[in-house]
């Protein structure tokens, strides 16, 4: 083998080479982010569920702070985005509430 041949050889093995400590290093990497992002969904996750049941009680301590009517009211006026419309006003029924009255 020439030496010009001889070098390139060696030159493209050593490419060959880096390049797979390079792919090796990558996956990991990707390995090491998709993990980070797992922990970080479930930590958001947990943060959710704790606002939430402080958000909860919160209310509870505030509609016993308040007349019973008004308090359902507003727990039912506080509770409107995690309900249908069509939920909202049959609550608002039991209640003995029209929605015209909230106007």
């Amino acid at each position: 083998m020439s030496p010009i041949l001889g070098r390139i050889a060696r030159t493209d093995l050593g490419a060959r080479r880096h390049t797979s400590k390079l792919d090796d290093a990558m996956v990991k990497l990707s390995q090491l982010m998709e993990a980070r992002r797992v922990r970080d969904l479930e930590g958001l996750n947990k943060m959710k569920r704790a606002s939430w049941t402080k958000c909860l009680a919160a209310r509870r301590c505030n509609q016993e702070a308040q007349p019973a009517r008004r308090s359902s009211v507003g727990a039912q006026v506080e509770c409107v985005s995690s309900l249908s419309w069509m939920d909202y006003l049959t609550q608002l029924g039991q209640l003995g509430i029209s929605s015209t009255q909230l106007d």
